[in-house]
C-alpha cells in the first residue's frame, strides 16, 4: 500500500461520522464549490432500510452485461475503503482516491459545513466518475433519505429506488414504520421515476402518497396474485415477473431468499429507467438499451452478481457462512433462508453487534435456532459488549462463550469440527463480518 494513500485515507476517516449540519446541505454547498460534478450524470437513487447493496449489486451487473459503462457509490466497506467506489466492477485505484482525496481535504468549507467522512467519500465517488465519463451511476444513501448527503447531489435522478423498510436508526429515523419511510421517501423528486420494494402495507403506503404528491410514476415490485404472464416482447418485463414468482428456471448469485426481492427492485429500476431515457438519438437510449437487455444478458447478470458479505459460504462442510444482517428485519430474513434451506436443524451462531441496534429482538430471531452462541466486542466505537450479549442469551438457556477480540473468537469457530449442526453462521454488524473477512484470508492465506 502507497503510504502517501495510507496517509490521506486515514485522514478521511478519521472525520466525524456525523456533523453539525445535516449531510443534504453540506454536500449541496461541497458539490457546488467542486463546481458541480455531478452535473448532467444519470443516476439511480437507492435507499431503504436492508437490500440497497445487494439490489445496486444486480443493478450494476444488469447495466454491465447490456453494455453500460457503471460508476457505483456503496457503503460501507468491508475490507479496504476503495470497495465504495467502483466503475464498471473495478475499485478505484489508490492513486486516483489519494488524488483526488488530497484536493478534498484542502477544499475550503465554513465551519458548520465541515464536510464528514461520508461527504468526502461521495465527493470523491462523483469527481472520479466524472473523470471516467460514466454512462450511469448508482448511489446508495448512507442514512435514512430526506437529510442524507447522497439528497444535496443537484442532478435529480432517473430512478429512485426505495428497498425493504424495517425499524432502524430509529433514533435518527423514527420509532415507527410510517415514519421512517416518510424519511426514506425524502429521495424522490419531481422529474424522477420510482421503484418500491413490497413491504408492509403502511410504510408503502407512505411511499405511494409521497409519488402521487409529485406527480411520479411508480412501480411496486410485489408478486402478481395471479401468477401474470410471463411472456412480453420485452425479456426486461418476462424477467421481472420470473424473479418475483422465483422461478426455479432463472439462477441468481447471491445466496438468500431475501435476495430474490432485490433482484426484482434491480430488475424494476432498469425497467423505469428505460422509460425515463431519450426514445433514440443520444448515448445510452432507450432503444439502444433495450435491443442490449436480451434474455440470456439478464439472466446471465442475475446469476453473475456478488456482494460479499451477504449470504456468504466461506466454506461448505462444516458450513461457514456470513452475512450482514444487522437489525430485526435483516436477521429475520437470515433466519427464514435458515430454515428453508435447512429445515429442523440448529446451528453455531458468531455474532458481534453495535449497541444502538435493537440486538435483543435481533437474537429472538436466532434463538430457536441456535446449538450455541460465540460472542465478541465489535471494532466500533458504538459496540455492544460482547460479555453482555453472552450473558444475556445464556439467560435463554442457549450455551455462549465470550472472546475477549473477534481474531480469537474466529479461530475458535473456524476450528469448529463437523458435529450434529451443518455447522457456523456469523452475524450481527457489517464491520463485524468486514472483520472476520480479513480474519479468514489470513487464515486461508498461512
Amino acid at each position: 500500500m502507497d503510504y502517501e494513500y495510507k496517509d490521506i485515507i486515514d485522514q478521511i476517516e478519521k472525520r466525524r461520522r456525523f456533523g453539525q449540519a445535516c449531510g443534504r446541505d453540506v454536500s449541496e454547498e461541497f458539490l457546488k464549490r467542486l463546481g458541480h460534478p455531478e452535473k448532467g450524470m444519470r443516476i439511480i437513487h437507492i435507499a431503504g432500510t436492508n437490500g440497497k447493496g445487494s439490489t445496486a449489486a444486480f443493478l450494476d451487473q444488469i447495466l454491465r452485461k447490456a453494455g453500460v459503462r457503471v460508476g457505483m457509490f456503496t457503503s460501507p466497506h468491508l475490507i479496504t475503503f476503495r470497495e465504495r467506489i467502483k466503475v464498471n466492477g473495478k475499485m478505484i485505484p489508490e492513486k486516483d482516491a489519494t488524488r483526488i482525496g488530497q484536493r478534498l481535504l484542502e477544499q475550503e468549507m465554513p465551519e458548520e459545513l465541515t464536510p464528514t467522512f461520508f461527504d468526502l467519500c461521495l465527493a470523491m465517488a462523483l469527481l472520479y466518475f466524472k473523470e471516467c465519463s460514466c454512462d450511469l451511476v448508482i448511489l446508495e444513501t448512507g442514512l435514512g433519505g430526506r437529510l442524507d448527503s447522497t439528497r444535496g447531489v443537484s442532478q435529480t435522478p432517473l430512478v429512485s429506488v426505495v428497498t425493504a423498510i424495517g425499524l432502524d436508526h430509529t433514533a435518527v429515523l423514527g420509532s415507527t414504520l410510517e415514519e421512517i419511510a416518510g424519511e426514506k421517501a425524502g429521495i424522490f423528486r419531481r422529474g424522477t421515476r420510482a421503484v418500491i420494494a413490497q413491504m408492509a402495507d403502511e410504510a408503502s403506503a407512505v411511499l405511494i402518497e409521497a409519488c402521487q404528491e409529485l406527480g411520479i410514476p411508480w412501480i411496486q415490485m410485489k408478486k402478481l396474485e395471479d401468477g401474470g404472464e410471463k411472456r412480453s416482447a420485452y425479456p426486461i418485463v418476462s424477467m421481472i415477473l420470473r424473479v418475483l414468482d422465483h422461478d426455479s428456471g432463472v439462477k441468481i448469485g447471491l445466496h438468500g431468499d431475501y435476495q430474490w426481492q432485490n433482484a426484482a427492485n434491480a430488475l424494476g429500476a432498469v425497467f423505469q429507467l428505460c422509460n425515463a431515457l431519450p426514445e433514440e438519438g443520444e448515448k445510452m437510449s432507450r432503444r439502444e438499451l433495450l435491443d442490449a437487455l436480451t434474455e440470456e444478458a439478464i439472466r446471465k447478470a442475475l446469476a453473475d452478481t456478488e456482494w460479499p458479505g451477504r449470504m456468504q459460504v466461506l466454506r461448505q462442510r462444516p458450513l461457514f457462512v456470513i452475512d450482514g444482517a444487522h437489525n430485526p428485519q435483516g436477521v429475520k430474513a437470515l433466519a427464514q433462508t435458515l430454515k428453508h434451506r435447512y429445515p429442523g436443524e440448529k446451528f453455531h451462531f458468531f455474532t458481534g453487534v453495535l449497541s444502538d441496534k435493537d440486538y435483543r429482538n435481533m437474537m429472538k430471531e436466532m434463538l430457536p435456532l441456535a446449538a450455541s452462541f460465540d460472542t465478541v466486542s465489535v471494532d466500533n466505537l458504538r459496540t455492544l459488549d460482547g460479555a453482555t450479549l453472552a450473558k444475556m442469551i445464556r439467560s435463554h438457556g442457549i450455551p455462549a462463550n465470550y472472546h475477549k477480540d473477534i481474531e480469537t473468537g474466529m479461530r475458535r469457530v473456524w476450528s469448529y469440527k463437523e458435529d450434529d449442526t451443518p455447522g457456523v453462521v456469523a452475524f450481527g454488524s457489517l464491520y463485524f463480518i468486514g472483520e472476520i473477512l480479513r480474519i479468514y484470508k489470513k487464515i486461508v492465506d498461512n
